[in-house]
């Protein structure tokens, strides 16, 4: 069903989480560690990319082949297991964000409560390394336009993300095997949502996908557990 409201209760509350402050350590965080400074012997992706800023209307083509945004624009630490990256915060003022695969030779597993939040930037993109986000771990970004999800997602996360209100592209990699519970919600300027063949049917029992997005078009497989889920629910949709 296109309209939930008890879901839409949650984002609700999000939106008031994603104002408070960040200060109280997060649980996914490894307490007992000392945090890494941003910008810690992290090297910038070393191949050529386009520039993170970008005039004119953003196209997904051009998020997708963005550089990683340095690590030295990041508060992280270890993660609560100890095996991998927490990003805890980000102060970038790159139009586009793209958060990195690694940092400091350890991937980058999971993000927390306003991880990237009241910042300026029109597109992020998750890497395929992160698996968890805390619910409201994608803050409050007025300018949003694109939102790229990795293929990483763990099953049974909630709701990561705010309300984008000007967000025109959604944007999940191949490779996905699950959603969180809502992918995004409350943006009436939603055109397009890419979802990938790899997600099969019960991802999206577990998951609402959007919410409120008004009339966007689905871009999925042909044949795909996806476009049965668009054509089930009475969006739009077109094969690529």
């Amino acid at each position: 069903m296109r309209t939930k409201k008890t879901l839409f209760a949650l984002c609700a509350a999000l939106l008031i989480l994603a104002g408070c402050s960040n200060e109280s350590s997060a649980p996914s965080a490894d307490s007992s560690s000392p945090n890494i400074q941003a910008g810690s012997e992290a090297s910038s992706q070393a191949e050529e990319a386009p520039s993170s800023d970008v005039s004119g209307e953003l196209t997904l083509e051009e998020v997708l082949a963005a550089k990683e945004t340095d690590a030295s624009e990041f508060q992280y630490s270890p993660s609560a297991t100890g095996e991998g990256i927490f990003i805890s915060g980000c102060t970038s003022d790159d139009d586009i964000i793209v958060i990195p695969e690694e940092i400091d030779g350890q991937p980058v597993v999971s993000m927390g409560i306003n991880g990237v939040n009241l910042l300026d930037c029109r597109a992020l993109v998750l890497p395929d390394s992160m698996g968890y986000l805390e619910d409201g771990s994608i803050g409050l970004l007025d300018n949003l336009e694109v939102l790229v999800y990795g293929s990483g997602m763990e099953e049974g996360l909630g709701i990561p993300v705010a309300l984008y209100p000007n967000l025109r592209i959604l944007y999940v990699e191949e490779g996905a095997k699950h959603l969180p519970t809502i992918l995004v919600a409350g943006s009436e300027k939603l055109e397009k949502v890419y979802l990938p063949a790899s997600l099969e049917k019960e991802a999206f029992e577990a998951s609402a996908v959007i919410l409120d997005c008004g009339d966007p078009t689905f871009v999925v497989p042909a044949g795909s557990a996806a476009e049965q889920y668009a054509i089930d629910n009475g969006y739009k949709y077109e094969n690529p």
